[in-house]
This record gives C-alpha cells, structure tokens and sequence, in this order.
C-alpha cells in the first residue's frame, strides 16, 4: 500500500485539532482493501485517544468517487491465494465511535473554532 490513505492534521483555535483522512486510490473508484481499513482504524483509535481531536473528517482524491466500497477484486484475489476474505477483515463492531461521527458542518462548527 503506497499512500492508499493519507493522514493528516490540522490545527485550529485554541490548539485543537481536526484528523483528516483522505482515501487516494481514484483509479479504483477509492474501493477500500484489507490494509487501507486496517491503517485508517488504527489512525482513527489514535485520534480518539487524543483529547485536543474534536472532528475527524474523511475525504477522497479525484472526480468520479467519494468511495466505491470494498475492493471485491481483491477480496477475490486474497481468497484465491489462501489469505483473508470478507469476513477476515478489520471489524468495529462493539468498538466505541470516535468523537464527532454525527452531523455535518452544523456539527463541526460546534465542536471546532477554524
């Protein structure tokens, strides 16, 4: 995976922060795969841990898709070769939802001075 999900942070009022995640795979559609899921939780546990994050906003590269879901292609490829499949993934059933997962702007703007 080169770059398939890049993370970044910006620095508002009052030294809180927004988490970004923007999905960069446009030729696919920005199709989701195994180990972009499993880097985009393990940077979203990170910001939840982190009190100054009060929003995590999550955008993708390119023109013709936010996201197109799962990867089946290589879901499919993965279970020919003897790997993971769909239901071997990265899970977040019972996990707790990070800080701001509701609303749009309306809600942003309550949580973050920009």
């Amino acid at each position: 995976m080169t770059n398939e999900v890049i993370f970044t942070e910006k620095i508002c009022a009052e030294g809180t922060k927004v988490g970004i995640c923007t999905l960069n795979r446009p030729k696919a559609l920005n199709a989701l795969t195994l180990p972009m899921c499993a880097a985009m939780l393990a940077q979203l546990r990170t910001w939840q841990a982190d009190a100054a994050v009060r929003a995590v906003i999550i955008n993708a590269d390119g023109e013709r898709a936010f996201c197109a879901g799962g990867d089946v292609a290589e879901v499919v490829r993965n279970v020919r070769a003897g790997g993971e499949g769909a239901g071997g993934g990265v899970g977040v059933r019972g996990q707790p939802h990070p800080r701001g997962q509701r609303g749009g702007g309306a809600e942003l703007q309550r949580h973050v001075r920009i």
